[in-house]
């Protein structure tokens, strides 16, 4: 039996009835026929709610019914596939649900970037704060579109962001101590070696 929002799918309601009977009516052929005639239709019903109940969760839902769930909760397809558009709209509901604390706004960039996402907030004062995303973001408009929502009316919020790894996002030095990082400091003359910049969306 399949089992989805804590709900159990019967899948065979006539052979369930007929294990209900009973027992001067266990050998009765045409009891059973006529009890699995009524349970049949019964199943039909249950055929198609189990249906519209998976088809329609974000987890499982593609195209067009994907397209009803982000219009639903305010979030746009543009021109994203349906794995893609599945974690924006993740985000979304994050967002519509933030009441602004830091921990709804990690929540929210988790929502889209995964379990593994890494960042970290700091506050600009007065009113202000800035998201730093150490994950690589592919999307980086859309997605800090998003996390900005999540923040408390009134506070202004910068996110920082690389379409890189941290490894190869460019860094100074946390200290006085030169440090030479062929992958993460300044280019070279002909820009073989060297970080890339991170963006800023505010």
């Amino acid at each position: 039996m399949a089992t989805a929002a804590g709900i159990t799918k019967v899948d065979d309601h006539g052979a369930e009835g007929v294990d209900l009977l009973l027992g001067q009516f266990i050998e009765s052929p045409r009891f059973h026929a006529w009890i699995t005639s009524y349970l049949s239709r019964l199943q039909e019903i249950e055929d198609v709610a189990w249906q519209l109940l998976v088809d329609r969760r974000v987890d499982n839902a593609t195209g067009v019914n994907l397209d009803l769930i982000g219009r639903i909760v305010g979030q746009r397809r543009g021109a994203f596939g349906d794995d893609e558009y599945r974690l924006l709209i993740k985000g979304r509901v994050r967002a519509n649900v933030s009441s602004g604390t830091a921990t709804d706004i990690y929540k929210t960039l988790v929502a889209m970037l995964g379990e593994d996402a890494v960042a970290r907030i700091e506050e600009n004062f007065p009113g202000a704060i800035v998201l730093v995303v150490v994950t690589a973001v592919t999307e980086p408009e859309v997605v800090g579109s998003i996390v900005r929502d999540a923040r408390a009316a009134g506070v202004r919020m910068d996110v920082e962001y690389s379409e890189f790894d941290e490894s190869e996002t460019f860094t100074f030095s946390t200290d006085d101590t030169v440090q030479v990082d062929a992958g993460r400091g300044f280019a070279n003359d002909a820009e073989t070696t060297g970080g890339h910049l991170a963006g800023v969306i505010g």
